[in-house]
């Protein structure tokens, strides 16, 4: 699945899972970002239905969308090498990111998205070393207020504060659970 927008009118896309292999590159193939803005992703793996449905979306609800979500204007892709986008990159607005990875930090800003870049590490991941911000993470409304939701402690995570402060400055809200540690759980979807 991906998540195709972000706050403005999302949707979510089910790819054919016949499609998926086990192993990478075939098991990132629908693993990209998709704002109202950017869509981000490794574009040499990117199913092709995945980036129809997006120009789709995108090019369908234009008028709809907010201006800072760049209104009229065409879908940017932005290519990473980073195949696992979602996952190591979480989208707060149509235009900006937390991310670990600075590769894709340095692609978004060149683009002009606003960028917080974070600590590696702090996220559990079963199976391995660690996890990462967008797998921790989604987003929800809750009484009609823009929500992002973290699985487990985030205030375990050293930078926390920066974190916190970043979301909330663009006027969206924070949840987290504090009994459970910070855990990659290939991100939280909804639409």
């Amino acid at each position: 699945m991906c998540r195709l927008g972000l706050w403005d009118f999302p949707e979510l896309f089910f790819g054919d899972a016949d499609k998926l292999s086990e192993n990478y590159p075939g098991n990132i193939i629908y693993n990209a970002v998709c704002t109202g803005k950017y869509f981000i992703h490794n574009l040499k793996y990117t199913d092709r239905s995945l980036m129809q449905a997006a120009r789709d979306r995108h090019r369908k609800n234009k008028d709809e969308l907010s201006i800072s979500a760049g209104e009229g204007q065409p879908l940017e892709t932005i290519h990473v090498a980073q195949g696992y986008t979602r996952c190591t990159c979480l989208p707060v607005t149509d235009d900006s990111f937390i991310t670990s990875d600075m590769g894709i930090a340095g692609k978004l800003i060149s683009a002009g998205a606003d960028v917080l870049t974070i600590k590696s590490g702090y996220i559990e991941l079963p199976g391995f070393d660690y996890g990462f911000i967008g797998g921790c993470a989604g987003h929800l409304f809750i009484n009609e207020k823009p929500v992002v939701i973290f699985n487990g402690n985030l205030p375990s995570h050293p930078d926390f504060p920066q974190i916190s402060s970043f979301i909330q400055e663009r006027g969206i809200e924070i949840l987290f659970f504090e009994d459970y540690p910070l855990t990659d759980i290939g991100s939280i979807l909804a639409d």
